[in-house]
């Protein structure tokens, strides 16, 4: 299957995946062959892409749909729970929480690739819903990635998904602040990771795991971070798992303060950190557990030309051998130009298309 704008979509395509609206409701089922009021409809809707099954003559790599409707549903409903139960001093059931995880831990034992396609994660509306659970998700592929039993996964993902529980308690008007923090407003961020151990006693049944990413996620492998400075192998693996995905799903999220960046760029950065913010090991394990470019992807080269993904490059994924297939003029080439971009650093990636 491939992604493509639907104004690229030609009569009798057939939809790879289904699309609902943001209700839930199914707008046009898999397998169905798109035309023209079809595409408009889903226009109206306010959708743009689609996948659409795709064959050139070699096979596409299936990637794992990464979440349900009713897992961003359930993320939703468990986190206000939390929120409304905490603001009322309730106890809070931690079975919902630890019940969701294993939802989303199903889906990715019971794929045969656990290979992550990026461009189905950013499907939730609100901020802190979607950031909670991509992280959740983020950090489960790097503990499956590490072989980690079930226990394992389980205290993973509980931790990863309450990780920012403390800014429940940050005034909004810090947390969403459209400008740079002064040093008072910074201090008050950085509470978060006190408050939020505190508020995790209104939750039953929190084992050290889940309390250790809470008070550890902004500790750094350099010992720079906060708020106890620890340093290399003294953070837990737990707490250094989420702190590369909290800050990768942070980069590559729109906020009210900045534009998220694009993805190579955020890999880069987290390559560029590594054994300096980040454990490098466990970087380099993430990276190769992305399908930050999926074959058949196209891409805009820094040159102007167009180019498609035809394979990629586990040792360097953001650097993959593609195929230039149009010049900067926008032009098909009649012979197509293969690139092995790891071996030509000159040549960038300025967005997929």
């Amino acid at each position: 299957m491939i992604k493509i704008q639907l104004t690229s979509v030609k009569y009798g395509m057939k939809l790879a995946k289904p699309i609902y609206t943001s209700e839930g409701k199914l707008l046009i089922d898999k397998g169905v062959l798109l035309k023209d009021s079809y595409v408009y409809k889903l226009l109206n809707f306010g959708i743009n892409e689609v996948f659409v099954e795709w064959n050139r003559g070699e096979q596409i790599p299936e990637y794992v749909e990464a979440i349900t409707y009713e897992i961003q549903e359930g993320t939703k409903d468990i986190m206000t729970e939390i929120v409304e139960g905490i603001q009322l001093s309730k106890k809070i059931d931690s079975g919902e929480v630890k019940e969701l995880v294993n939802k989303v831990l199903e889906r990715l034992l019971n794929n045969k690739n656990t290979i992550l396609c990026l461009a189905d994660l950013r499907t939730l509306d609100n901020y802190t819903f979607e950031h909670s659970l991509n992280v959740c998700l983020y950090s489960l592929i790097i503990g499956v990635a590490l072989k980690y039993d079930i226990e394992k996964l389980e205290s993973l993902g509980v931790g990863a998904l309450l990780h920012d529980i403390g800014k429940l308690v940050i005034p909004i008007d810090v947390l969403n602040k459209p400008s740079r923090l002064n040093d008072e407003e910074y201090k008050v961020i950085k509470q978060h990771v006190v408050d939020g151990l505190k508020l995790l006693d209104n939750i039953s049944d929190i084992d050290e795991g889940v309390r250790v990413i809470v008070s550890d996620h902004h500790e750094r492998y350099d010992g720079k971070g906060y708020p106890f400075g620890k340093q290399g192998r003294a953070i837990h693996e737990f707490a250094r798992i989420v702190a590369i995905c909290d800050v990768y799903d942070a980069l590559t999220s729109d906020r009210v303060y900045k534009k998220r960046i694009p993805i190579h760029q955020a890999v880069e950065y987290l390559i560029s950190m590594g054994n300096h913010q980040f454990d490098y090991a466990l970087v380099k394990i993430f990276i190769s557990q992305l399908a930050i470019y999926p074959e058949g992807t196209f891409i805009k080269l820094d040159t102007g030309q167009i180019a498609e993904v035809i394979k990629e490059n586990q040792h360097w994924p953001t650097r993959p051998l593609v195929a230039i297939k149009h010049n900067k003029h926008g032009q098909q080439l009649k012979e197509f130009i293969n690139v092995d971009l790891s071996k030509h650093l000159n040549i960038g990636i300025v967005h997929t298309i």
